[in-house]
């Protein structure tokens, strides 16, 4: 699902400074630029996405520019469905 812009800014915390607390989970669409989607829910990619930070510490974190937080609650990927805490 798109997660709406309120979502992403006030839970996955996408624009933070501090890259250890912007969601790892959080993915752009390939296709459409501005369409996010936390894919925390899908095993195979949270597993991935895991598994590429594992090895590093939170400054290596930084210094690469990768998020490390663990905020953003999962949802099934739906691409025409907006979603987000501040929906029903």
């Amino acid at each position: 699902m798109t997660l709406t812009n309120r979502h992403i800014e006030e839970v996955c915390l996408l624009h933070q400074m501090d890259m250890t607390k912007t969601c790892r989970y959080l993915v752009c669409d390939d296709l459409e630029d501005g369409k996010w989607y936390c894919q925390k829910m899908r095993s195979e990619t949270k597993a991935r996405i895991d598994g590429e930070i594992s090895t590093l510490d939170k400054a290596s974190l930084v210094k690469l520019g990768i998020p490390a937080g663990d905020n953003c609650e999962g949802f099934p990927l739906m691409k025409h469905m907006m979603q987000g805490f501040d929906l029903d």
